[in-house]
């Protein structure tokens, strides 16, 4: 065991002082073809050491910015983060995406719980259009960061980016993050790579702050933490009665389950973690 520690910080370094080789956008380049040849491999369910690796090699990267494009709309990820890499490659979650575009109309005003880097807030931002508005919360402030930019760079001014946790609770909160990868930030991270404190608020809170009395679809993806925000927002709930579509993560899922039924919502399965909840 020790041994495998020491050659993949020993690969890891490797890999780090080579990627400075390369200009951004070449490795850019290779990394989508590496990113898109490990996809195929996940699909034809290769070994998991196999694809342990590659995210090893990408993760080990040179860290940096690159600038794409998502749909017409400029897009900044991060070079060394394999989740990213799936974003700009429009293979992630796919329901989701399709589910969002026949849901969200012009007009609407919907919120983003756990908007990462932003892929459903630029969307949703195009669907809604400036007679409506999106309100997009990240809890990681470097996260943030680059949602923002994402945000600011499309000129999306009907978007409010909202740094912070949102919870049951306000004041400050400890959320874990991996190394590299945004992806699995959050309370209930196993085994990350740092700890870091960051403000927190009840969804309900940061309406009333923002002036916002009408929220009509919810998406929440916040790596455990749903039940939580639900209890944050049980007087949207109760007056507002949005559509929530909500990622449940392993038995912290059953949290969230409770809560909209307790406010009044029939809930609907939308892939094998996520679920569609309407109020009866």
């Amino acid at each position: 065991m020790k041994g495998k520690r020491v050659l993949k910080a020993a690969s890891g370094r490797l890999l780090n002082a080579l990627s400075y080789l390369l200009p951004t956008g070449a490795l850019f380049r290779w990394v989508k073809l590496l990113r898109r040849a490990q996809i195929k491999l996940a699909r034809a369910n290769a070994p998991v050491l196999l694809q342990k690796v590659l995210d090893h090699c990408i993760y080990s990267l040179r860290p940096g910015l690159v600038e794409g494009t998502l749909h017409g709309l400029k897009f900044t990820i991060r070079l060394n983060d394999p989740c990213h890499y799936n974003l700009v490659l429009d293979v992630h979650e796919p329901e989701i995406a399709a589910w969002l575009r026949q849901n969200v109309h012009p007009g609407m005003k919907v919120l983003d719980v756990g908007a990462n880097v932003g892929i459903y807030t630029l969307m949703m931002a195009r669907l809604v259009g400036q007679s409506g508005k999106v309100i997009a919360v990240e809890a990681d402030p470097e996260t943030c960061q680059l949602l923002r930019k994402n945000v600011e760079e499309n000129l999306l001014r009907w978007v409010d980016v909202v740094s912070g946790a949102a919870y049951d609770t306000c004041g400050r909160v400890k959320i874990g993050r991996a190394a590299a990868s945004s992806w699995y930030s959050g309370l209930y991270y196993q085994n990350p790579a740092e700890w870091i404190e960051v403000s927190a608020f009840t969804v309900d809170s940061l309406l009333d702050s923002l002036g916002v009395d009408r929220v009509d679809v919810v998406k929440i993806d916040v790596e455990g933490a749903e039940g939580g925000v639900l209890r944050g927002m049980r007087k949207l709930l109760a007056v507002a009665r949005p559509v929530v579509l909500v990622e449940l993560h392993g038995q912290h899922g059953g949290a969230a389950l409770e809560v909209l039924a307790q406010a009044g919502y029939a809930f609907d399965p939308l892939t094998e973690q996520h679920v569609v909840a309407r109020a009866e």
